[in-house]
């Protein structure tokens, strides 16, 4: 029993400093699993690029090739480096106002635009592309309220679009049109 106990602590030291578990019987990336970072620079919205984050998390969550908290750069761990590359907003359902009031937008379109890349140590391995999600937030009664409305559908919209470029990392086939 004694010569056991050293061997089943190096065993379980060595899982815990690799990069995750893989899920019995599951069709394995060979890149992965995965640690999903940012991309260095600043960002014009952050809590953009943390719900991006947070769906591509999800999505290799699901398929079981998110790594375990391993830090970027654990030997067998790749990671994914998500970018947010642009937010639009845009009026959408314009009608006419009432009789010489400019017209009213019914609905903002909020549009975020992102792209992930793989990278096992400075060598990019894989990369998604620009990859484009939208959200359409009704108009709300005030500009507060309508701030508000606006910024949780970005960040909706961000959180499909790390879904999506999860889905784009791993290969797994998505629709064509959002």
């Amino acid at each position: 029993m004694r010569g056991v106990v050293p061997w089943l602590a190096a065993a379980l030291g060595a899982l815990s400093a690799a990069c995750g578990y893989r899920v019995a019987g599951a069709a394995n990336d060979p890149l992965g699993p995965f640690v999903v970072v940012s991309a260095p620079g600043a960002a014009p919205r952050a809590a953009l690029v943390a719900a991006a984050e947070a769906g591509l998390r999800a999505e290799l969550a699901r398929a079981g090739e998110l790594g375990a908290g391993a830090p970027a750069g654990t030997p067998g761990c790749s990671a994914v480096v998500v970018d947010v590359v642009r937010v639009e907003e845009t009026s959408a359902a314009v009608a006419a106002g009432p009789a010489g009031a400019p017209p009213l937008a019914g609905a903002v379109r909020v549009e975020v635009t992102g792209r992930a890349s793989v990278r096992r140590g400075e060598a990019e391995a894989r990369a998604t592309g620009d990859v484009t999600v939208a959200e359409v937030s009704a108009r709300a009664a005030g500009s507060v309220a309508g701030g508000v409305a606006s910024s949780m559908a970005a960040e909706r919209a961000a959180r499909r679009l790390g879904e999506r470029l999860g889905r784009r990392v791993l290969g797994l086939p998505e629709p064509t049109d959002e």
